[in-house]
């Protein structure tokens, strides 16, 4: 215990089989013999074994404190990891909600009326008090500035869909039907190629939320929410691939080739052409 006292860095209490022990002096000779606790408290001294004490309770405080650094650690990569998974799951509810809602595209405000004329102006005042005076097209909601008609009439890329216009500016009666049918396809085909972007965890995260879970059951698509649905991220699927992902394996890969090539291999562009044939 005299060389345990004077030399408190080389000589430290070990824990052998749950029990600390107290390693020989000349361990570093190659000894190998030690002390444990109740042969100890027959021969230290009374400042010997207060200080054997002492050494213990500093190891085991330091075990502690390594042990709750670890779990601390553990927490926040856990939380960190938590917390990236939430915000891209919120990120994402979003997107979908900007997906599911007919809004002005210049003050993004909502609507809901239709009149069956595909040519929309925007009436909603301001913050200045006049109006917004957006003038769009109902099919692609693209802002034609002062004047939607000629935009509907000569450059929608969806006025010539099989069964969705009755002549220049008028869809099919009744209008409010086949809108929302038309608007319905437009955001499965949209919802769908999302979904296929996303990871696992950030669809689960999806699948828990009310609001996708639901909108998911409407247009079909709830499978897409599945964790087994292979996902890949952005651009690293190629069009084919993607597009066989979203029902259109059936067309054949050469005929899916010609359609990515005549859209030059924007996907959701390749949707719509297959759409409309």
């Amino acid at each position: 215990f005299s060389q345990f006292r004077a030399q408190p860095v080389s000589v430290k209490p070990q824990k052998v089989q749950g029990s600390y022990q107290i390693a020989c002096a000349g361990l570093h000779l190659g000894c190998t013999y030690s002390i444990n606790g109740s042969l100890a408290a027959q021969h230290a001294s009374q400042a010997g074994w207060t200080e054997y004490h002492r050494r213990i309770s500093e190891r085991e405080e330091q075990s502690l404190r390594v042990e709750f650094e670890q779990r601390q650690q553990s927490f926040e990569a856990n939380f960190a990891a938590r917390s990236a998974v939430d915000n891209r799951v919120l990120a994402a509810r979003k997107e979908i909600e900007l997906m599911m809602e007919v809004a002005c595209p210049r003050c993004q405000h909502p609507f809901d009326g239709f009149d069956g004329c595909a040519a929309l102006e925007c009436t909603r005042p301001l913050a200045n008090g006049r109006p917004c005076g957006a003038h769009f097209c109902a099919l692609c909601f693209t802002d034609c500035g002062r004047n939607a008609h000629d935009h509907v009439r000569l450059e929608c890329e969806f006025r010539n869909q099989p069964g969705l216009m009755r002549g220049n500016y008028y869809l099919i009666e009744p209008a409010l039907q086949t809108w929302t049918r038309f608007l319905d396809q437009q955001r499965k085909v949209k919802l769908r190629t999302f979904l296929t972007t996303l990871d696992v965890p950030t669809r689960e995260g999806l699948h828990s939320d009310c609001f996708v879970l639901e909108k998911c059951r409407e247009l079909g698509l709830e499978g897409y929410l599945s964790a087994n649905l292979e996902s890949q991220p952005a651009g690293a699927v190629s069009g084919v691939e993607a597009l066989r992902a979203m029902g259109f394996g059936e067309v054949g890969d050469q005929k899916l080739k010609r359609v990515l090539l005549r859209a030059k291999d924007d996907v959701n562009r390749a949707v719509d052409l297959l759409l409309r044939a």
